[in-house]
């Protein structure tokens, strides 16, 4: 037990030490330290980092792996997904359908491309709006947490 106090008070107190009773150092202590240390946190919570591209929030695929350009982005109550089309896209050709949790695209280079959604959306409320070569795909979320009353009979 007296090992264990003493590592909470220290009986030979120096400036590397700090403070009797802590097991911290003077520096940990001086408030130019503790502002590098809080500003370099908010950096590197603020960073983009991989991971962040791969989660349900926010997809976005490149042009290189699927031969078209989009993004998904999951907010409160709608999934958007805005697909860049190329220039020489025929709107006619253009279709776009609703599977389970995937939105297919013809009409954009050869075959069907496949868009993976982050849930399955409602298949009501939908809308497509065409602006400057994008079209933003909004889909209303199902509502996963509607309740019905169960009538008991007896």
């Amino acid at each position: 037990m007296k090992e264990f106090m003493k590592w909470f008070n220290p009986s030979d107190h120096d400036q590397h030490h700090g403070k009797p009773g802590l097991p911290f150092s003077n520096s940990m202590f001086d408030m130019a330290n503790i502002n590098k240390y809080v500003q370099q946190s908010i950096e590197d919570a603020l960073k983009p980092t991989q991971h962040m591209f791969d989660s349900p929030h926010s997809t976005s695929n490149s042009k290189e792996h699927t031969g078209f350009d989009y993004e998904v982005v999951e907010l409160m109550l709608y999934y958007i997904v805005q697909i860049r089309l190329p220039k020489e896209t025929d709107m006619d050709a253009l279709r776009l359908t609703l599977g389970n949790c995937k939105l297919y695209v013809e009409g954009i280079g050869e075959g069907k491309k496949t868009i993976p959604l982050p849930g399955q959306p409602s298949r009501r409320n939908i809308s497509a709006q065409y602006s400057d070569g994008t079209i933003e795909v909004r889909l209303h979320k199902k509502r996963e947490d509607y309740e019905k009353e169960i009538h008991v009979f007896y």
